[in-house]
């Protein structure tokens, strides 16, 4: 059974959206952290200036900086948060 992934066509307009679309690829792409990347608690936390992880799996993002990037460099950052 083969499966077709197509990203949204249009812009993500909220940074939940953008973390989804984030996810989706992940998910796509390194199907192996999906437990992972599914245990990650998003907090959005204003004038953070970035994004982390705390030891409890708590994804911290502050939701202004996160919009300043495309779906495949928010995958990229993060599986890297993982």
């Amino acid at each position: 059974m083969s499966t077709t992934f197509t990203l949204p066509t249009e812009e993500a307009q909220t940074p939940q959206d953008k973390l989804a679309e984030f996810r989706a690829i992940v998910r796509l792409k390194a199907g192996y952290l999906a437990s992972l990347l599914y245990s990650l608690v998003p907090y959005f936390v204003e004038n953070y200036g970035t994004m982390g992880v705390t030891s409890g799996l708590v994804h911290i993002i502050d939701p202004k900086w996160v919009m300043q990037f495309n779906e495949f460099e928010g995958a990229y950052l993060y599986m890297h948060e993982m």
